[in-house]
């Protein structure tokens, strides 16, 4: 049932366009990360250093901050919103498919939507990397990056969901993702000393690279604080899934 349910969704949202809107989102992100290196701004000899790809790595991750909770919030408003149009909930009661479950296979397929967007976000920006010149091996921040921008996009995914399904408007989880993308660009520019107390700092806080006296370095990640962030957004957003859907 649960492959039916999913096959079923990727019709959905296969008709909503959203592959379109995922590759769309990363090539942007990738061409801003990478305008330096395309307007020749990055002196040459630093192009066979790895200062170059942590330039590239540490745009990705401002304008990822940016554009990711839009992002997220456009792929769960779609999703929701195509329901209560079309009296999918409805339906589904009728099959005898609970809603949670419908959420669920909609979770599923949304996160392939994001490992798309990522994907192709990364890969265009290395090859634009590569063309421009550089010639630094890609080191592993790289898919540390990868990995840290599907777990916090697929959060606040969960969390536009929520207020898709609460809200029954569309707008309403346009503009959370909108508030969500200001305050995460806010973080990305000032560091707090407990900033991993609050979910929009983590775009900056799993980042592998920063910004420090004018320098991007390395930096290390306590994945612990990750790790119990994800867990607690998890059980909040499904216990708030869980109120909403047994009202639609």
């Amino acid at each position: 049932m649960m492959i039916d349910l999913l096959v079923t969704e990727v019709v959905k949202t296969k008709k909503l366009r959203l592959y379109i809107l995922s590759l769309s989102i990363a090539l942007v992100i990738a061409i801003l990360s990478t305008f330096s290196l395309l307007s020749g701004s990055i002196p040459i000899d630093n192009l066979s250093t790895p200062f170059a790809w942590h330039s590239v790595l540490l745009s990705i991750t401002f304008f990822g901050a940016l554009v990711w909770p839009v992002f997220t919030a456009v792929v769960a408003s779609k999703q929701v919103e195509n329901e209560f149009d079309h009296k999918g909930w409805f339906l589904l009661a009728m099959s005898g498919i609970s809603p949670l479950r419908a959420v669920n296979a909609k979770v599923i397929v949304a996160i392939g939507y994001l490992v798309l967007a990522a994907t192709t976000q990364l890969v265009c920006a290395i090859v634009i990397g590569k063309i421009c010149g550089i010639t630094a091996p890609i080191g592993s921040e790289w898919w540390l990056y990868y990995s840290a921008i599907l777990i916090v996009g697929i959060v606040f995914y969960l969390f536009s969901c929520v207020v898709a399904i609460a809200s029954k408007n569309q707008v309403f989880t346009i503009v959370f993702g909108m508030i969500n993308s200001f305050l995460a660009a806010a973080f990305m520019l000032v560091s707090l000393p407990l900033s991993y107390l609050f979910p929009w700092a983590y775009f900056a806080y799993t980042s592998p690279v920063r910004m420090v006296d004018g320098s991007v370095v390395l930096v290390q990640t306590n994945w612990m604080h990750v790790f119990f962030f994800v867990l607690f957004s998890f059980f909040i957003a499904y216990i708030l899934i869980l109120k909403f859907v047994k009202e639609v």
